[in-house]
């Protein structure tokens, strides 16, 4: 059946005041995208410098009622908001392939958009990206096969490691038929698959309801203490304890979709707030607090070799309770490297257990008791994964102890 094909009018009558300009807008730019409902004012010329379609689409004879604003033409595109900024990001940053490793979404971006719009150069860097994780000729393959027996995780050696990713590498080669790629990416992904099959487990976030007791809140802020943690041009107070932090309601609520929730949350009439800011009581420890915000607001810390304990039992315990899941996964990290969840590693700890004269932990301080610190960690927290190794550390590490304290010895 067929109809007549009609243009329709009702996707262009958007008016620029119901679109949103984006940061990458460029006011000597020729030409404007349309994405959702962002613009982005761009040239002409880097576009086409680098795509035969876009050349190809600024050449033809564009329609009577195009529609412009300030005179550039507007080109609607249907692809997702974060694949056009990554494209526009790396049209515009020369050096950002020298990175020593790049994010996955930027990656995913690339070869999506390189297919689709014949970006040759930014698709072929893309895919030597990929090609680094996923051999293509059989020289690189043995050597591919032999480090992923001996490696006790894979660590991705061009792109940002992210949970999931090598099931995210597959699904991105078999969508965009990067075929050369498929054998190793099955590979990588079943063998994965094996190894951490006993690495799965839910934490599910003990959601609590904040009560505001009209008591609780008569406390003047003469009382209470700010800490050093007061940021100026922050948005919500929380209260621990008897002290003060001022924050920001978009750092927090970017990690933990918890207090997203409750910032959409109508507030009561009665809302304590201080210098314009909402009051936020949190029933936690004042150490826990400040681990968290500090972990926050430093992203460079999960790269030091070893972190405390009270910090890693933290950021489990507040991860768990609000949510905070990129936190709590990198807390999990670091405890599994102490206790192995996979059959493949339990050999190696074992051994290791065995054979030295007393425990130095990989990824954590060393501190008095801390074998049983992290068994109680693991128990009060369900991390049944560990519980097998940390038990078996808490046990053997008591026997020694007992034998070394002994006339025997």
């Amino acid at each position: 059946m067929s109809q007549t094909s009609k243009a329709s009018p009702a996707k262009r009558q958007r008016t620029e005041e119901e679109l949103t300009r984006s940061d990458i807008w460029h006011d000597d730019g020729s030409v404007v995208l349309l994405v959702e409902s962002t613009l982005f004012r761009v040239h002409w010329g880097v576009i086409c410098l680098h795509s035969t379609f876009f050349r190809d689409m600024r050449d033809l004879p564009q329609p009577a009622d195009q529609p412009n604003i300030e005179g550039c033409p507007v080109i609607e595109l249907h692809d997702s908001l974060e694949d056009v900024e990554h494209l526009l990001h790396a049209l515009h940053n020369t050096l950002v392939f020298n990175k020593e490793k790049l994010s996955f979404p930027f990656i995913a971006a690339m070869v999506r958009m390189g297919r689709k719009y014949d970006f040759k150069n930014l698709l072929e860097a893309a895919m030597q990206r990929l090609q680094e994780e996923h051999p293509v000729t059989l020289e690189k393959h043995e050597t591919f096969l032999q480090r992923a027996i001996a490696e006790s995780r894979y660590i991705p050696h061009t792109i940002v490691d992210q949970p999931g990713l090598v099931f995210d590498m597959l699904t991105l080669v078999r969508e965009n038929n990067l075929f050369t790629l498929l054998p190793s990416a099955y590979f990588r992904a079943i063998f994965h698959h094996s190894k951490n099959q006993w690495h799965s487990y839910e934490l599910q976030p003990m959601l609590q309801t904040f009560e505001t007791p009209p008591a609780k809140r008569q406390r003047t802020e003469e009382e209470l203490t700010r800490s050093d943690i007061w940021h100026d041009d922050g948005s919500v107070v929380l209260l621990v304890e008897s002290t003060l932090f001022r924050v920001h309601w978009g750092v927090i609520c970017l990690h933990s979709t918890f207090f997203r929730d409750m910032r959409d949350l109508p507030q009561p009439a009665d809302q304590l707030n201080i210098e314009g800011c909402p009051v936020i009581e949190l029933h936690d420890s004042l150490e826990d607090v400040k681990h968290l915000l500090d972990a926050l607001y430093n992203p460079l810390i999960f790269n030091k070799q070893k972190l405390s304990f009270p910090f890693i039992a933290a950021m489990v315990r507040m991860g768990r309770k609000y949510d905070f899941n990129n936190l709590l996964e990198a807390a999990v990290l670091r405890l599994q490297e102490e206790h192995p969840v996979t059959l493949e590693k339990h050999e190696t700890f074992l051994q290791r257990a065995i054979a030295e004269t007393r425990y130095i932990p990989r990824t954590i301080v060393d501190q008095p008791g801390l074998v049983f610190d992290m068994l109680t960690l693991a128990r009060e927290n369900n991390l049944f994964t560990m519980l097998p190794s940390a038990y078996f550390r808490a046990i053997f590490h008591h026997s020694k102890v007992r034998l070394k304290n002994s006339s025997h010895l």
